[in-house]
């Protein structure tokens, strides 16, 4: 955990809600990643494959802040968080590769508290909640797997204005095989 003082993060944003020169403040609400789950109504079209990912996402997301609460009660918590990454072109095209439908780039000047961790601790481990408790730990502990910076995901509490939005080209989804 690390305070910072108008530091400049980029945000890869999936929804048009940000505006150019507002400040707005994070910590205080259920983010957008939370609230999807929240709402979600799964229904008869959604398929099993679905329905497994989004319920293993959500069951590490819980372990993560179970072991946040307890071990790590002052960094932010994910759910309430806003997620930015580190402001340079390697972290940005690394992100644009792993978020799928995005329509921009927010870049903000951000005043509060962060908290840097290895992305790759998060990888899928279907069910096995004795794994994600001891990723969870390392994730929390700020334990890098290497020094490589684009692998970095920061937790963002407190005031962050916009700076500036970018419209980024769309990328192809890389993580899964190409429709036939």
């Amino acid at each position: 955990m690390e305070h910072v003082e108008n530091k400049i993060f980029c945000h890869i944003n999936k929804n048009a809600n940000f505006q150019i020169g507002k400040t707005y403040i994070f910590g205080k609400k259920i983010n957008s990643f939370f609230k999807f789950y929240e709402e979600w109504e799964p229904n008869s079209t959604t398929n099993e494959k679905q329905l497994l990912q989004e319920f293993s996402t959500y069951v590490r997301e819980r372990v993560f802040e179970d072991v946040r609460r307890e071990n790590f009660p002052k960094c932010p918590s994910r759910m309430k968080c806003l997620w930015v990454l580190p402001n340079s072109q390697e972290s940005i095209n690394y992100w644009k590769l792993r978020i799928p439908n995005y329509l921009n780039l927010v870049k903000f000047k951000c005043s509060g508290t962060i908290h840097k961790g290895d992305e790759r601790y998060l990888t899928p481990m279907y069910f096995n909640l004795s794994l994600q408790r001891s990723l969870a730990m390392s994730y929390w502990s700020g334990i890098p797997i290497s020094n490589d910076e684009k692998y970095q995901e920061i937790l963002f509490v407190g005031k962050a204005t916009v700076i500036e939005i970018i419209s980024l080209p769309p990328v192809p989804n890389l993580l899964e095989p190409e429709s036939l």
